[in-house]
């Protein structure tokens, strides 16, 4: 459907250019100072092309307009000129101005307003693209543009281009041969992102470029790009060649995926926008003002300026780095804060001077940060000591958390954060004795050696594994710098108090953990890894302060919970032996047994042969052997205790158990109860409802003594119920007194209603009514007698079967004497056959004369199916018979006696016919087509040019008219690498293909042709390929 409102659009357009008259156009109304006649409305492309050389303007586009400005000899389109000062604006909604040219501006002041442009130029049928905007170094504004056009996307082929969309790119600079100014600037604003066809799109905007593979004139000058959030640029937006560019970001809205690649002389301004998943390159200064939001994906930036509001986002950013200076806000002369946001576990560290002030947020901008307890977050030099270059918001302060500054980090702690688990051990099961660094450099932030690694458990204060998650996650990393420590061994051992103050004792040697395997952690070595024989210490504390000298390791000693020691050596250094290396797989042996008021000791020995390497490791307390106190609950009577608990071993009180006092009594009402003629009372009182003390005795009131008489009335007897005598009872006690006596029910008194006669097939009914009760019942009526009459007797014919004569009961058509069948008679036949048709299935019957019945009817499929066995023949002056299958609309092969074959046109090269003719009980005919294609041409040589290649062949002498040569840069000849070369002349021999790349390869194939007439119109049938050769060309 989409591609039937393409060609109904393109024949409109046609249509439309061939109605209205060369140069049609109209003067406008003078506005903005113009003169009357300055301005023009124009509906063609003579008239718009005219009023560009007039230098008219406003140009106001009336529908759709397909303009055009002819072609170089290379083909290449030329470009639309549009002088400076010149407004392009739209007639109403539906203007579009489409272009098959690229436009250029030749002077500042240009604006194109309200209106849709539409680049038509594609690749289809292999043309080169050129949906240029060439600014030529000028000052171009586009207000309300719509720049999307549909592709084709492959639909058709090569036929309709491959593109899926067709949008233009921007050039700072000019169409070859041009002259370009010096001060470059494209504004784009009040786009809309309602729809695609509403947008300002482009592929890409090169405010500095080279001349590139077209011979464009490049462009490196000052360059000025202003645009709003809604502008959508598919490539990027380039200014890494200009020698000064600004670019300005404008206005409320979300710009998604934005790319700027720029260089120290770019400045990015962003004011009110939103730029998510941004990324701009070696920008030389970034200013985020007036509530911008920039989530970086970048994580350089060079001189920052953040302010009134604005945020510069570093939440998909672990390591940013602010290579120039940082300017927050100057509070003192009103402006508001900015706001920097970093990753929860990452950092952001500025090289430059820090000014003004900024708030610092972790996490989601919009959220409480999440900030990790104890984590620096930002590494910078302090402005003023008297001031904080860096904030908390309100409600991070009021979550409880602080920031500081100190050693030139600023970190943020929690006094109130959550409790984190303590190491209380730490064991090395196995380690490597020696680590080649040349093969665990870190290049890319992978494993880089799979093989060298130690296998770590982390134990807590009660003895139990550590989990990898949280020995893993950002608030422990119990594996990285802060809790390890690797140190040169003969420094940790020595004694001697020189070596205390030495500095050199450290190694760029770290660790990562392993995602598939518990507890393995791999050697990693960055720059400036040394070798020599290192002992890593583990620690249960984080070491606030790194450590500078030997005395400040050696001062960690009482965190130190296991020790790592392996020989480190580069094997890719000449001259380097590498030592005899070994795992070292350590059995641990308890030593001291803990207990839960004294810390153990185990010692872990390496197993391997001659080895004996070993450490001690302490095991930390056991946790005490818990057993609960049980709570005692208060009661009115007896005071309670809290619930807690004791260590059954050592008796100490993990949680002591208090004091609950007695409650008050639950007092509950115990109801009066009153005397009866037979019972005693009582009056109301209460007691306790938990330990049931008596707190209101209640006390007995006497019985009267004397029943209270009631009569109980006779009851009349009836014919649904029996009645009673009269009685008496105590209306107190309910005694009975006299007692009533039973009298029987009295019988029905029924009216009769005849509710269906009887009759001779069926039963009667007459409903019985009590005329006292209304009780209704039913009872039956006997059957009536037969009434008789007599059934005819019927005929036999060759249809229906005949019938004796009988007799039933004309009341309920009860049979009373049955009629006997008589058989049918036979048909009187005769048969009947129509020839089947092609298309259309005959059939044979046969039908009776008297009754018009039919039988032995079958059908005559009628042939559906012609099918060739050969379908292409290549000429060999002989005449083509294919073998022909003919098949019914059954799917059944006819035999051959049921038609006859002739041929048509099947000697020559082109295409054949075969016409079958039906007979018997067939009628009609049926005709195919076949082809037959000249013979194969044969390559002889293939020579090298200088870009390009010569080509000679066994030339085909009959039955054709040319040849194809066919090169291309792959194998399978893909539509995008191949082309072909059309040699006309059928005496050829020979040809050469030149203008191609030097030194490339090619691979090269021919065919011959010829053209022939098929329905009217010249077609080129051509033969198979030859085999494929290939060629490099010469430089």
């Amino acid at each position: 459907m989409k591609v039937l409102q393409k060609i109904k659009v393109f024949v409109c357009c046609l249509l439309i250019a061939s109605l209205l008259p060369i140069a049609a156009w109209e003067p406008v109304f003078a506005e903005n100072g113009r003169n009357a006649d300055a301005g023009v409305v124009v509906t063609n492309n003579d008239a718009f092309l005219k009023a560009l050389r007039e230098k008219k303007s406003p140009i106001t586009v009336q529908g759709i307009v397909t303009v055009a400005n002819g072609a170089e000899a290379s083909g290449r389109m030329r470009p639309i000129l549009i002088p400076a000062g010149t407004v392009i604006r739209g007639g109403n909604a539906e203007s579009i101005l489409c272009t098959r040219a690229p436009l250029q501006i030749e002077g500042d002041g240009v604006t194109i307003e309200d209106l849709t442009i539409q680049f038509e130029s594609s690749n289809a049928l292999g043309s080169v693209v050129h949906r240029e905007i060439y600014l030529a170094g000028h000052s171009l504004t586009l207000d309300h543009v719509a720049t999307y056009l549909e592709g084709n996307g492959g639909s058709f082929g090569d036929l309709g281009g491959t593109e899926k969309e067709l949008l233009p790119t921007v050039y700072a600079g000019g169409y070859p041969g041009t002259s370009v100014g010096a001060n470059a600037s494209l504004t784009v604003r009040n786009t809309a992102r309602d729809s695609l066809k509403e947008s300002s799109i482009f592929q890409g905007i090169y405010m500095g470029h080279e001349a590139g593979i077209h011979g464009d004139v490049p462009y490196k000058g000052t360059a000025s790009l202003t645009l709003t959030p809604d502008v959508i640029v598919r490539d990027g937006i380039y200014t890494n060649l200009n020698a000064s560019a600004k670019v300005q970001i404008l206005g409320n809205g979300t710009w998604r995926d934005m790319n700027l690649y720029g260089n120290g002389s770019t400045t990015l301004l962003v004011r009110q926008s939103t730029l998510e998943n941004a990324r701009a390159e070696s920008v030389g200064s970034l200013v985020l003002d007036d509530s911008a939001w920039m989530i970086s994906k970048t994580c350089v930036f060079y001189n920052v300026t953040l302010k009134n509001n604005a945020c510069l986002d570093f939440n998909q950013v672990p390591e940013a780095f602010l290579m120039g200076d940082f300017c927050g806000a100057d509070s003192q002369s009103g402006e508001s804060l900015g706001t920097l946001v970093s990753d929860s576990s990452g950092f952001i560290n500025i090289d430059g001077d820090v000014g003004g002030q900024t708030v610092l947020k972790a996490g989601n901008k919009n959220l409480a940060s999440t900030f990790l307890n104890g984590r620096s977050y930002i590494y910078a030099g302090r402005n003023d000591s008297e001031s904080a270059d860096f904030l908390l918001n309100e409600a991070d302060m009021q979550n409880g958390w602080t920031l500081t500054y100190a050693d030139g980090a600023w970190t943020v702690s929690n006094s109130s954060s959550g409790e984190q688990v303590e190491i209380g051990s730490i064991e090395i099961t196995s380690s490597p004795s020696a680590v080649d660094i040349s093969t665990i450099i870190d290049t890319d932030g992978s494993i880089p050696n799979e093989d060298a690694f130690c296998t770590i458990v982390w134990r807590d204060l009660n003895g139990e594994i550590i989990p990898d998650e949280y020995v893993q996650s950002d608030e422990a990393v119990f594996y990285d710098w802060g809790y390890v420590v690797g140190i040169k061994t003969d420094y940790w051992e020595s004694n001697d108090p020189a070596v205390l103050t030495k500095e050199d004792w450290g190694n760029a040697i770290w660790f990562y953990p392993s995602e598939d395997f518990s507890g393995k952690y791999y050697f990693v070595a960055g720059e400036g890894a040394s070798e020599g024989d290192y002992t890593f210490l583990f620690l249960s504390q984080f070491y606030e302060k790194d450590p500078v000298t030997v005395a400040d390791v050696k001062a960690l000693k009482d965190t130190v919970k296991a020790e790592l020691r392996v020989t480190l050596f580069d094997s890719s250094q000449a001259g380097v032996t590498p030592p005899e290396a070994h795992t070292h797989t350590y059995e641990g042996t308890v030593t001291e047994e803990a207990t839960c008021s004294k810390a153990g000791k185990k010692t872990f020995v390496c197993t391997h042969e001659g080895c004996g390497e070993s450490y001690t490791a302490e095991i930390a307390k056991t946790a005490h052997t818990k057993e609960e106190d049980p709570a005692v609950a208060p009661t009115c009577t007896a005071e309670g205790k809290t619930a807690g608990s004791h260590c059954s071993v050592c008796g100490a009180v993990i949680k002591a158990q208090r004091t609950v006092p007695k409650t008050a009594h639950t007092e509950v009402s115990d109801p009066a109860v009153a005397p009866t003629c037979g019972t005693d009372g009582k009056s109301q009182g209460s007691h306790c409802e938990v330990c049931n003390t008596v707190i209101v005795e209640q006390e007995v009131v006497k019985k009267t003594g004397k029943h209270t008489e009631v009569t109980d009335p006779a009851v009349e007897a009836t014919c649904t119920a029996e009645g009673k005598t009269a009685g008496s009872h105590c209306s107190v006690c309910n005694t009975v007194i006299t007692e009533q006596q039973t009298t029987q029910k009295l019988p029905h008194d029924y009216e009769e209603e005849i509710l269906k006669e009887a009759s001779c097939s069926e039963t009667g009914e007459k409903k019985l009514t009590c005329k006292v009760c209304g009780d209704i019942r039913t009872e039956e009526i006997p059957m009536a007698a037969h009434t008789p009459v007599e059934d005819p007797a019927v005929e036999a014919t060759c249809t229906a079967e005949g019938k004796t004569a009988g007799s039933h009961c004309s009341v309920c058509n009860t049979i009373i004497q049955e009629q006997k069948t008589i058989p049918s008679i036979p048909h009187t036949d005769q048969t009947q056959v129509v020839r089947a048709l092609v298309n259309t299935n005959g059939f044979s019957r046969t039908k009776c004369t008297v009754c018009g019945h039919m039988s032995n009817e079958s059908v005559i499929y009628s042939p559906k199916t012609l099918e060739l066995d050969v379908e292409r023949y290549v000429y060999n002056g002989k005449e083509a018979m294919p073998k022909v299958t003919v098949k019914d609309s059954a799917g059944k092969t006819l035999d051959a006696k049921y038609y006859t074959v002739s041929y048509q046109d099947n000697k020559k090269v082109g295409m054949a016919k075969v016409i079958v003719s039906f007979q018997d009980i067939y009628q009609g005919t049926m005709s195919e087509t076949f082809t037959i294609v000249p013979g194969t041409a044969k390559i002889l040589k293939l020579s090298a040019r200088p870009k390009g290649f010569s080509v000679k062949w066994k030339k085909q002498k009959k039955e054709i008219s040319g040849y194809l040569i066919q090169y291309s840069t792959n194998r399978k000849f893909s539509k995008k690498a191949s082309k072909t070369v059309i040699v006309k002349k059928k005496t050829a021999a020979s040809a050469s293909v030149k203008k191609l790349k030097a030194k490339k390869k090619y691979f090269v194939r021919i065919c011959t042709y010829k053209s022939v007439k098929i329905n009217g119109k010249t077609e080129k049938i051509c033969s198979e390929w030859s085999k494929i050769k290939t060629v490099t060309s010469k430089s």
